[in-house]
């Protein structure tokens, strides 16, 4: 993960990675058995990817995981896809294994729209991230992101200080200022177009992957004869 964040960051690109611990709904927490799986040995990874300069992480919908006290990181916070939900649905229906009840006793689904956001970021969020509710055949392309109007009654409510929407427009433009986007805004296509996919590229992917893979058990698979069909 800190190889790849290196190279994301070194080719030019922000690196995000995700999901940080703490988020609901994934097995891989939920259903552990062994013993190494802790706080301790999850927070490893993230701790090397932090320090060799992530600049975004991605964690649950309602950022119960991660604040700016949490190893040293300054980065940009943003929301897993299908953030808070909007009037008619909530991101916890998709979830299916949590009933949005804080630590502190906040039951989550009982907040009204611009409660929910105003909890979420002041929590820490600088992005929601995606669209509000995963849309039905029935909505087409209706659906539309609503946080922008919900952390605008926020604000307007006394719910979201102007001063905390300051400090993440900061930490985002400071992230664009850094990549050069308001000198240099646009690729160069004709090179993008030239070197995305092409064959080198393609070999250079398929090596790796044949480099990646792992055999486990082998029940005299291995080596593959030539000559079967």
């Amino acid at each position: 993960a800190s190889a790849e964040v290196k190279a994301l960051n070194d080719g030019g690109l922000i690196s995000c990675a995700k999901h940080f611990v703490a988020r609901g709904g994934d097995y891989s927490f939920m259903h552990s058995k062994s013993p190494a799986a802790n706080l301790d040995n999850w927070m490893l990874p993230w701790e090397s990817v932090i320090n060799n300069g992530v600049k975004w992480i991605m964690t649950n919908g309602y950022n119960q995981g991660i604040s700016y006290d949490t190893l040293g990181y300054d980065g940009v916070i943003i929301t897993d896809w299908g953030p808070m939900g909007n009037a008619e649905r909530n991101i916890w229906d998709d979830m299916g294994t949590s009933d949005g009840i804080t630590v502190d006793g906040v039951d989550l689904n009982n907040l009204t729209i611009p409660e929910r956001y105003a909890w979420v970021f002041n929590n820490g969020v600088d992005i929601f991230g995606g669209i509000d509710a995963y849309p039905t055949p029935e909505d087409g392309d209706s659906i539309a992101p609503v946080f922008v109007e919900a952390l605008e009654q926020a604000v307007e409510q006394g719910l979201v200080t102007e001063e905390r929407v300051d400090v993440s427009a900061r930490r985002l433009l400071r992230t664009k200022f850094e990549q050069g986007l308001f000198e240099n805004p646009y690729c160069d296509v004709d090179y993008a177009v030239s070197f995305v996919g092409n064959e080198e590229s393609k070999a250079v992917n398929l090596e790796a992957a044949r480099k990646a893979m792992t055999l486990l058990k082998n029940d005299g698979i291995l080596p593959l004869d030539p000559n079967a069909e």
